[in-house]
This record gives structure tokens, sequence and C-alpha cells, in this order.
């Protein structure tokens, strides 16, 4: 199934790697990168694989303990909307 990002995601996905890179190194950017399009491969491949929230259609992925992907299921593709810190508060999440 087609995959599409919205620009908060992709704003969220780069300013997870400039912090990484920041106070961090290339190696754990990378790693990091890895995962994300991992999950989005597994997002693609079996969408009902991660767990339902309470919005309709808006599933969360967890990629790894510091971040999660909040997407929704469509007929015929899967949004990508949020990189979202699990650190930061779920109630200040705009999706």
């Amino acid at each position: 199934m087609e995959v599409v990002w919205t620009k908060k995601a992709e704003q969220d996905y780069y300013q997870q790697i400039d912090y990484l890179l920041d106070h961090w190194n290339v190696e754990v950017a990378e790693s990091f990168i890895d995962s994300v399009f991992q999950t989005i491969a597994y997002i693609s491949e079996n969408p009902q694989l991660y767990a339902s929230t309470d919005i309709p259609q808006v599933r969360k992925a967890v990629v790894n303990k510091h971040v999660s992907i909040f997407y929704h299921v469509g007929m015929d593709k899967i949004t990508l909307l949020r990189l979202w810190p699990n650190r930061q508060n779920p109630e200040k999440l705009d999706l």
C-alpha cells in the first residue's frame, strides 16, 4: 500500500535526526533512520499490525523507546501523520 508523509511528519522526522546529530553521532542517527524505514515497511505490508488509538482509523507504531509514528489507514493509502517523541505529553499531539 502506498505510504505518504504529511508536512508535520516530515518536520518531525528531520527534527529527530537533527537532535540526534547534535547530541549523539552519525551512527545513532543512521540507526534511527533505519528503524523508521523498517517500521514504515511493516506498516505498508500490514497496516493493522500496530495498536489503534482513540482516533478512528489512526494507529500508533512504536519505532523505538523514544519515538512513535502515528498514521492513518485509508482505503488506498497510508498517511504518516506524526513522528512523536514518547517523552512528550500525548495531549499536545496535533494530528
